[in-house]
C-alpha cells in the first residue's frame, strides 16, 4: 500500500498551473475602439475595493487602456500597466464600437475564444461613438458601469426587447451560414447610456441597424418573446360611429409565429412570417374594453398598423443583407436542392418577404 501511494504521488501533476488570487484582477468589463490605421486601443474596468476592513469595503473601478495591432497584444499592453495579472473570469460586457463592427468583429472575439479562463457569458454590444467613454463613467447611480451594462442588456433580454446573445452563442452564429447575428446597440447621452436598437450583421461586418423603437417588432417577427413584451401605439377606434384616435399599452400574453418558405425554382422564393397575438391592455384611458365594437376597432387597428412597422424591419433587414430569421436555415433543412444552386449573400435580398401581425385583445386587466 506504501509503494502504491508513492507511485501515486509521483504521476501527480501538483499545482504548476494555479493562479494566486493576491496576485490577479480581474477585468469587468472591456471595450475596442480605433485607434489609428493600424492600431486599436483596449479600454477596461477592473474591479477594486477600496478601504477593506474586516472583510468590506467600497468597490471602484480601476480603468487601464491600451494599444497594440491586435486585441492579444492591447492585452498584453494592459498588463505592463497593471501590477497583476489581469483575467477575464469574471468578464460580463465586451463592448465594440460601431466602426470596429463595420469590420469584422470576429477580429475582436477570436482571442478571447482561444483562453481559457474567459467568460463565454459575457454580452456583446455595439456602442454608437467610443467605447472608452463608457467605461470611463466608471459609475452610474451607484453601480459600476460594468454591471450597470450587464444588468441594463440581461433586463432588456426578458423584456423582449433584444435578442438574448452571449459571446458563447455568438461564435455558433458567426459561422452559420444560414442565419446571421443581431446585436444590441448602445448609446450615451448626457452621461445616461440607453439602448439604441439592433445592429444588424452579415457574416461577420454590421451593415445596419433597427432603430429602437422596432426592436420588438423584431422580436415578434422571431417569435423568440417573453411574456413582458409590450407595446404602445396610437389606435384609431369607433364608438357611437364616431372613429377618434388614442393611445393603448398591450402585454403580449401568448404569441404564435409561423415562418413559411415556398420555393418552386431558385429564381423564385417566397417567405411568409405570420405572428398571432393575444394580449392583455395595461394602459387604455377610454375605457370601455368591455363593448364588442371597440375591441374589434383596436384589433383591426394594431393588426393593421404592425403589419406595416413589420415590412419596414424585413426591408431593413434585407437592404442590410441580414438574415436575422434564419430563413437559410430553413431552406437547408426542406429546400436542400433549391439551397445548393443558389448563393445566398446575393438572393437573398432579392426575396419576397411577407411579413403579417395579427393582434387580438382578450384582456383589460383586473377590472375585466
Amino acid at each position: 500500500m506504501v509503494l502504491f501511494i508513492l507511485v501515486i504521488v509521483v504521476l501527480l501533476c501538483g499545482c504548476w498551473d494555479q493562479r494566486r488570487l493576491k496576485h490577479t484582477k480581474f477585468m469587468v468589463t472591456i471595450g475596442f475602439d480605433q485607434y489609428d490605421e493600424e492600431q486599436i486601443e483596449a479600454t477596461t474596468a477592473i474591479r477594486l475595493f477600496q478601504g477593506i476592513v474586516a472583510g468590506e469595503g467600497e468597490a471602484i473601478n480601476e480603468i487601464v487602456s491600451g494599444r497594440g495591432f491586435t486585441v492579444r497584444d492591447t492585452l498584453v499592453s494592459l498588463n505592463r500597466k497593471i501590477a497583476d495579472d489581469p483575467l477575464p473570469m469574471k468578464l460580463k460586457t465586451i463592448l465594440v464600437s460601431e466602426d470596429l463592427a463595420k469590420k469584422n468583429i470576429f477580429e475582436l472575439l477570436d482571442t478571447f475564444y482561444r483562453t481559457p479562463e474567459t467568460s463565454l457569458e459575457a454580452r456583446v454590444m455595439v456602442t454608437k461613438g467610443k467605447t472608452s467613454d463608457y467605461i470611463n463613467l466608471r459609475k452610474i447611480e451607484g453601480t459600476l458601469v460594468g454591471e450597470h451594462l450587464a444588468d441594463l442588456v440581461i433586463s432588456a433580454e426578458n423584456d423582449s426587447m433584444i435578442p438574448q446573445q452571449s459571446a458563447q452563442a455568438l461564435q455558433s452564429y458567426l459561422y452559420d451560414e444560414g442565419k446571421d447575428i443581431v446585436l444590441p446597440i448602445v448609446k450615451l447621452e448626457e452621461g445616461v447610456i440607453e439602448l439604441g436598437g439592433l445592429a444588424l450583421f452579415h457574416k461577420k461586418k454590421m451593415t445596419g441597424e433597427i432603430p429602437s423603437e422596432d426592436s420588438e417588432i423584431y422580436m415578434a417577427l422571431t417569435g423568440k418573446v417573453e411574456r413582458d413584451l409590450r407595446f404602445t401605439e396610437e389606435v384609431s377606434i369607433e364608438e357611437k360611429k364616431e372613429k377618434k384616435k388614442t393611445h393603448i399599452t398591450i402585454r403580449v400574453k401568448k404569441l404564435d409565429r409561423k415562418l413559411k418558405v415556398k420555393t418552386n425554382s431558385p429564381d423564385k422564393i417566397e417567405v411568409n412570417i405570420d405572428v398571432k397575438l393575444k394580449a392583455d391592455a395595461v394602459e387604455f384611458p377610454p375605457d370601455h374594453l368591455d363593448s364588442k365594437e371597440i375591441v374589434e376597432s383596436i384589433n383591426k387597428s394594431l393588426s393593421k398598423t404592425f403589419t406595416e412597422r413589420a415590412k419596414t424591419v424585413v426591408q431593413t433587414l434585407q437592404e442590410a443583407n441580414c438574415d436575422g430569421f434564419g430563413i437559410g436555415r430553413e431552406l437547408m433543412a426542406y429546400h436542400p436542392k433549391t439551397w445548393e444552386k443558389i448563393d445566398w449573400k446575393k438572393t437573398y435580398p432579392e426575396i419576397k418577404i411577407k411579413p403579417k401581425i395579427e393582434i387580438e385583445v382578450t384582456g383589460g386587466g383586473l377590472t375585466y
